[in-house]
């Protein structure tokens, strides 16, 4: 863990909220990291200078700096990860009573949601609350443009990439030969393509560049969320010198 990446974070108090962290990493590239064996076929060490938001699982395969989740069935299995956690979670208020199964409440930061599947003008309501999307690293590329961080790449999110099998089945992380399955996963269609389409083009409307690092390039995300293919090895070559006097690279 790279704890000298949020240095400039606020003193940690009881009940926190995610909106804390709003002025500390404007301008930074994030990179959000979700289940999909994507996450497997790349040198995440690449990623280590970056901020990073990885979601459920996530600490089976690498330790970003933040782990968001809000399915109750995560902090369960995933508990003795989330006991040896050194980062910061960002947890869905409503689960308040997982804070048990994590490694410190003094690092928990809470978000919620609007109760809204409409669109605005900006991906958050002007707090830490986050349009209805129906997954999880949705709420985290939301969280990092209201963040002001730019650019946004987001790595694990192939939604049911063809040549991995079927439906439910190899989409999201797995770790020692056992896959699980995921309420959060499923195909890229209804909301979650129209949310993550108009996220891209609230983006470039107001100059935040979004990318997706997947090295899949016919899985349904890539294809239909029209995201800005690039490599880990190039989003790393190209912006690591925006992360210097933030991180020891």
């Amino acid at each position: 863990m790279r704890k000298n990446i949020l240095a400039p974070a606020p003193i940690v108090c009881e009940g926190k909220r995610a909106s804390e962290f709003v002025n500390c990493f404007r301008g930074y590239p994030g990179v959000v990291l979700g289940n999909s064996p994507s996450i497997g076929m790349v040198n995440l060490k690449l990623l280590d200078p970056f901020i990073s938001i990885g979601v459920n699982r996530i600490l089976r395969a690498y330790s970003s700096h933040f782990v968001m989740f809000c399915d109750t069935r995560i902090p369960i299995e995933e508990e003795s990860d989330f006991k040896r956690y050194a980062g910061r979670f960002l947890i869905y208020d409503k689960l308040r009573s997982w804070k048990g199964k994590l490694s410190s409440e003094d690092n928990v930061y809470f978000w919620s949601l609007n109760g809204k599947k409409g669109r605005g003008d900006s991906a958050v309501t002007g707090t830490d609350t986050f349009y209805t999307c129906g997954t999880t690293p949705g709420y985290a590329i939301q969280l990092m443009q209201y963040w002001g961080m730019n650019p946004i790449a987001v790595l694990g999110v192939d939604f049911n990439a063809p040549q991995l099998g079927s439906k439910n089945k190899d989409s999201h992380f797995y770790g020692e030969g056992k896959k699980f399955k995921s309420n959060g996963g499923g195909n890229f269609d209804g909301y979650k393509k129209e949310f993550y389409v108009w996220f891209r083009t609230m983006c470039e409307k107001s100059g935040t560049e979004v990318y997706n690092l997947s090295p899949i390039k016919d899985s349904p995300f890539s294809i239909g969320s029209g995201y800005t293919m690039m490599s880990v090895e190039e989003f790393s070559n190209k912006y690591v010198g925006k992360m210097l006097g933030v991180a020891n690279v």
